[in-house]
């Protein structure tokens, strides 16, 4: 009977060990590169994951208004479509621009721009001006930072 206790005991321990064997082979394997480093300098990962790394800034206006004052007005239409990602302030005096074209679908465009612009400020704003009611500095803040914006558009 001890013999059959001993072979039953050697039998888990074998059961034990080959059911560990890959997890050691993974562990083990994931010590070591699984590529060669390049020494060219290309890079080989997502730039993006590093976001932190990336300078995220407001267009540069510049180009554009001067693109405004000499295209004509055909011309005009991916000039209007990139300032929706502008700051309002900043992109309101092209929009109000772009509205004076003789170019009916870009004034309609640029009015809508600077429309929904407005829209989404206002609600920042009621929003910051709920906030500041209870007491809080930094929505008092947020909700006067708002106004401003609001104001110079």
């Amino acid at each position: 009977m001890s013999s059959l206790t001993q072979s039953q005991n050697f039998s888990e321990l074998l059961l034990a060990a080959l059911t560990l064997a890959p997890l050691a082979i993974a562990w083990l394997l994931g010590l070591f590169p699984s590529r060669a480093q390049s020494d060219d300098g290309v890079q080989e990962r997502n730039p993006l994951s590093q976001l932190d790394e990336i300078d995220v800034s407001d267009p540069v206006l510049a180009p554009a208004v001067h693109q405004s004052r000499t295209l004509p007005a055909s011309d005009l239409h991916g000039l209007a479509l990139g300032l929706r990602h502008a700051s309002v302030e900043k992109a309101a005096p092209l929009l109000l621009h772009l509205m004076t074209s003789a170019d009916p679908e870009l004034s309609l465009y640029a009015q809508s721009i600077l429309q929904q612009s407005r829209e989404k400020l206002t609600a920042t704003l009621q929003l910051a001006h709920e906030a500041a009611q209870h007491g809080s500095t930094r929505a008092a803040a947020a909700h006067l930072e708002t106004g401003l914006r609001l104001s110079s558009t």
